[in-house]
């Protein structure tokens, strides 16, 4: 979406993107959702848990890594805090702060669940 080299990490720039899944992911194999950005070496983002993995962690949660074909070196923490609600909801609004290192995840879990991540 941005070119490389056309930002620098002090840019003034905050992304905010709605994500829907269809609610039979998941359902069968593993199939988690990597929202983010990356500058082609870092990602920085949120995963959403599928269906097989929804009751353990929270309904979305900071990850980063190294970019590739696949993200690796994952850092995240995705057992807390959880909602008390336990449906799958299919919708997250995500806003990404890049200039502040800062993120959230939004869901309609208990009247509205906010997930903040910094790196």
């Amino acid at each position: 979406m941005i070119p490389a080299g056309a930002m620098t990490d002090s840019t003034p720039m905050a992304l905010e993107i709605t994500v829907r899944e269809d609610l039979i992911i998941g359902n069968v194999a593993d199939s988690d959702v990597r929202i983010g950005v990356s500058d082609g070496t870092n990602f920085i983002g949120f995963e959403v848990p599928d269906k097989l993995d929804y009751g353990t962690k929270a309904p979305c949660y900071g990850v980063e890594g190294m970019s590739g074909a696949t993200l690796s070196s994952i850092q995240s923490n995705s057992a807390t805090p959880k909602p008390s609600d336990s449906f799958y909801p299919g919708e997250f609004a995500f806003t990404l702060k890049l200039d502040e290192h800062w993120g959230s995840c939004y869901t309609a879990h208990d009247g509205g669940f906010v997930r903040t991540t910094t790196d």
